[in-house]
């Protein structure tokens, strides 16, 4: 059966499905969620053996194992967890239907967002759009 932190509120469903999964706003991480609330690198959930760990990486809002700060703490099915101000529990089974599974966000910069649009060229620089000007 599959593990997972399924939000009480907001924030996206965190499947536990590797052996360590990373939170955080930066791009290299397994769930990335956009909030300002949230590091770069928040905190990662570390499957060992037969348990659970979930380890704080240094973030400035901390996570919280059952209404307690912690930097590092074992997890268990039914245990709540917060990451800075989003809540989660711990639940092994299936996900409900509305639980939504968010797709690990792909690297997004300005040069991959309007590339093809002619805003920004493949090389980063601006250019200019260009205007046919009529004959006269």
């Amino acid at each position: 059966m599959a593990i997972r932190l399924e939000p009480l509120g907001e924030g996206p469903l965190i499947p536990l499905d590797r052996p360590i999964v990373f939170v955080g706003r930066h791009a290299d991480c397994d769930v990335r969620i956009e909030s300002k609330k949230i590091s770069r690198r928040h905190c990662c959930i570390v499957q060992l053996e037969d348990k659970l760990v979930i380890r704080d990486l240094g973030s400035t809002n901390g996570i919280y194992f059952n209404g307690q700060r912690v930097e590092e703490a074992v997890i268990a099915v039914q245990d709540e967890l917060q990451i800075a101000n989003l809540h989660y529990q711990v639940v092994k089974g299936e996900p409900t239907p509305a639980a939504a599974v968010v797709p690990p966000a792909e690297s997004a910069s300005p040069v991959q967002d309007f590339k093809g649009q002619g805003i920004v060229g493949g090389n980063g620089a601006e250019r200019k759009p260009t205007q046919e000007i009529p004959n006269e």
